[in-house]
């Protein structure tokens, strides 16, 4: 009998052990459920005029300038409070991207600041079923830092920045002062997602057809254009 019990209580001792050795393993951690996936789609039409001619850019536009390109200043909200328009939306948010631009010469419109700040559009946001999308602006591009430019732009006063006034806005001086319009392609469509804890929202936006702007300053060069703006 002693030899028996000497033996259950071996078995006890290693059951015991093994038993404690499963318990303090590193438990693996269950795999996590894949999230939900939202899918939407819509259509969105351009926010910016596009011009057939210098005049129509001229008439549209309350200052152009010649300079360069300097800096990434940061970023805004370019959606406003409205109540108060000096102020950004505090309820929903469209990102707004400030450049800095080093002004050489006045060619229409007046100014005494020797640097402005430009403010560009680069995303929209979208509302999806009370989830906030962040979709890329359609004619969004970033500027060639240290390029020398002819920019047209309009005034906002509740944001205190310089904007674009339409398509194009941007005209790139080349060595010879030859002028090129600084148009990249038209986007078709854009995306964007946001993540939250209920799942994952996913947003595409399709863009309607437009009028395309025309190229009216390739043939000129500056001096013709400082002309064709002073009269």
């Amino acid at each position: 009998m002693t030899g028996k019990r000497k033996i259950l209580t071996a078995l006890a001792l290693c059951c015991a052990l093994a038993l404690g050795a499963l318990l303090l393993m590193p438990k693996e951690s269950p795999e996590k459920a894949e999230k939900q996936v939202y899918e939407r789609t819509m259509t969105a039409f351009s926010e910016y005029p596009a011009f057939s001619s210098l005049d129509e850019l001229k008439d549209s536009a309350s200052l152009a300038v010649l300079g360069t390109w300097e800096d990434f200043s940061g970023t805004y909200n370019v959606t406003r409070d409205a109540s108060d328009p000096s102020k950004e939306s505090g309820e929903s948010y469209s990102e707004g991207r400030e450049y800095s631009f080093k002004v050489k010469e006045v060619l229409y419109g007046s100014l005494s600041e020797k640097s402005i700040d430009v403010g560009i559009k680069a995303s929209d946001g979208f509302d999806f079923d009370g989830v906030e999308v962040q979709v890329p602006s359609q004619y969004f591009y970033e500027p060639e830092m240290g390029e020398t430019r002819v920019l047209f732009l309009s005034f906002d006063e509740n944001t205190g920045l310089y904007y674009p006034c339409g398509r194009p806005w941007e005209i790139a001086v080349g060595q010879g002062e030859e002028l090129n319009f600084c148009m990249p392609p038209q986007a078709e469509q854009a995306e964007g997602q946001a993540e939250t804890a209920d799942g994952i929202y996913r947003m595409t936006v399709k863009y309607g057809s437009s009028q395309s702007p025309s190229d009216f300053v390739s043939s000129m060069t500056l001096d013709e254009l400082r002309l064709a703006l002073g009269e």
